[in-house]
């Protein structure tokens, strides 16, 4: 069982190594899955003259097992190397001038008609137009699963260019708290551009993943649902600047 298991511990290490660098400590999770797999090699190679049988639950049981947590090993060492600093966006072609898209980016009031995962948003304070530093009571809410009360905070304003926030989760005035999801510093920006003859609307979203763990749920769980955010939004977006 030595040969097979010390085969599949180098690839386990080397591979994720050679693509993406060494991850610390963490190549020590490919250890269980190279002894699972190992095993089962080695319980398949075995020959007659142990007197043992192949047993197909041991073979079936293990091959799944062990590739369960090969996978697992793999995506903790690429989230190990992974930087903290997370960057994802879309774009969506409007035939249509800047004005028309900066007249919808510029109102908040309407923000909840396209932005697919801020369900209310208000100002705070006394209000008044949308300027760097204006804060906004907003709750967040993704693919419908939770919603929590978040403050919107303006941090780009170029006219018909540039409009951004900082996304803090947690109520206003009250201590800051974690997003539930281990996102930090979210912020999100549109940017407007002319494009034959209309506007190329570019939405970033970029956050903090500071937990190794935490950069694997990201890849494999939040994902998905944050790229459907983006890719909602705009399409909402188009939609209602051609109203």
């Amino acid at each position: 069982m030595l040969k097979p298991f010390l085969i599949v511990l180098a690839v386990l290490i080397g591979v994720p190594t050679a693509i993406w660098g060494f991850a610390g400590a963490w190549v020590l999770t490919a250890i269980i899955p190279a002894f699972v797999l190992g095993a089962t090699i080695a319980h398949f190679r075995a020959p007659e003259s142990d007197g043992r049988r192949l047993r197909p639950g041991v073979i079936v049981l293990g091959g799944v097992f062990g590739l369960g947590f090969s996978t697992a090993s793999v995506l903790l060492q690429q989230a190990a190397v992974s930087p903290e600093a997370i960057s994802i966006e879309e774009s969506v072609l409007v035939p249509a001038p800047r004005s028309m898209v900066w007249e919808l980016l510029n109102d908040p009031a309407k923000r909840p008609r396209w932005n697919s995962w801020i369900k209310g948003l208000e100002p705070t304070g006394k209000g008044g137009p949308p300027a760097i530093g204006r804060v906004y009571r907003a709750e967040l809410s993704l693919e419908h699963q939770y919603e929590v009360p978040a403050a919107l905070t303006i941090t780009d304003y170029e006219p018909e260019a540039r409009f951004g926030y900082r996304i803090d989760p947690g109520e206003i005035g009250a201590t800051p708290v974690k997003s539930g999801t281990g996102l930090e510093d979210i912020r999100e920006v549109i940017v407007l551009a002319d494009e034959d003859g209309g506007t190329r609307v570019t939405y970033q979203l970029s956050y903090n993943v500071r937990s190794t763990i935490g950069r694997v749920m990201e890849r494999v769980v939040m994902r998905r649902s944050l790229d459907k955010v983006l890719e909602q939004s705009l399409t909402n977006l188009r939609a209602l600047v051609l109203e």
